[in-house]
């Protein structure tokens, strides 16, 4: 029904749609794992989200969403720092990120601002508003089904009203379907699903590379180190100590972590054009977004377009 009601708006609006760049965002969550034993899986959400990096395309500007911890002593100092020299840590951090942006021409970084909150539900609103406010066509993160399943089931833990915060209140009917597909464990078979009633498409960029390149065999690694040392020729950024303890350790050095992976994203996206193909697709054979890469489902609707 959703793909029929797709090709029925574009058979009355296709010859006056705008060709016009997308609008794309991307980012990226950390959760504090400090003394948890194992992976945080998404479903359960044992673990606070502790930052939030959110790079929205458009006007070249990166933001980071910092949950304000009194016993993280790190992060404590960085802040007293911070708050300081504030327009001078930002225009340094901005030359760092123009300096470090890739042999590739990229776009410059315009600006970097930071959010800073001392509860968690209230950090995870504000990253939805401010997507929200955007809009960008697509919003995409790197395994986006652990990202959106546990801003969602941490809002849900805290009992806070998950559609009012995640959806856009231009639609007067509003829903969040977020379902990762756990059944498959090939990258380029998986199909998650994740529709939130609003003017942004959020995707997996990892699964939509994966599908993109499946006939051209399996890498050997789908960590997103990997392959954006693959791809573009960089690397996330280091940080001292391990994944568990490294925002006790080294806030600054994890903030930055965090903020890369962002904006590696947009370059990785800058270089590949994946969400460009993804959407063309979808127009031409008027798929849901979260389909397209299904072939049979593709190629049925195209068919149909074409025997109608």
């Amino acid at each position: 029904l959703a793909d029929y009601k797709i090709r029925e708006w574009l058979d009355k609006n296709r010859s006056q749609m705008m060709h016009i760049p997308l609008a794309k965002a991307f980012f990226d969550i950390e959760v504090d794992i400090y003394g948890y034993e194992g992976f945080p899986e998404p479903e359960a959400a044992p673990c606070a989200v502790s930052l939030i990096s959110y790079m929205y395309e458009p006007t070249m500007t990166l933001h980071s969403f910092i949950l304000r911890n009194p016993e993280n002593h790190s992060q404590t100092e960085f802040l007293e720092a911070f708050e300081e020299h504030k327009e001078d840590y930002v225009q340094m951090l901005l030359e760092e990120f123009n300096t470090n942006n890739g042999k590739a021409n990229y776009k410059k970084l315009k600006d970097i601002r930071f959010h800073i909150y001392d509860d968690e539900a209230t950090l995870i609103a504000k990253f939805f508003a401010l997507v929200k406010r955007d809009k960008p066509d697509f919003c995409g993160a790197w395994n986006a089904s652990f990202d959106m399943s546990t801003l969602m089931n941490r809002l849900l833990k805290e009992k806070e009203n998950v559609t009012r915060i995640m959806c856009h209140q231009d639609f007067p009917y509003r829903q969040v379907d977020i379902r990762p597909d756990t059944f498959n464990t090939d990258w380029s078979k998986r199909k998650s699903v994740f529709d939130v009633t609003g003017y942004t498409q959020f995707i997996c960029l990892l699964e939509n590379f994966a599908s993109i390149r499946a006939t051209m065999g399996k890498r050997e690694s789908y960590a997103l180190d990997a392959i954006l040392f693959e791809e573009i020729g960089e690397s996330k950024f280091e940080y001292e100590g391990d994944i568990q303890d490294a925002m006790y350790i080294d806030f600054e050095g994890f903030l930055k972590y965090s903020l890369y992976d962002s904006f590696r994203l947009y370059q990785l996206e800058e270089k590949n054009k994946d969400i460009d193909l993804l959407y063309n697709m979808g127009l031409m054979t008027a798929t849901r977004f979260s389909k397209v890469m299904t072939k049979t489902t593709s190629i049925r609707n195209f068919a149909a377009m074409l025997l109608e």
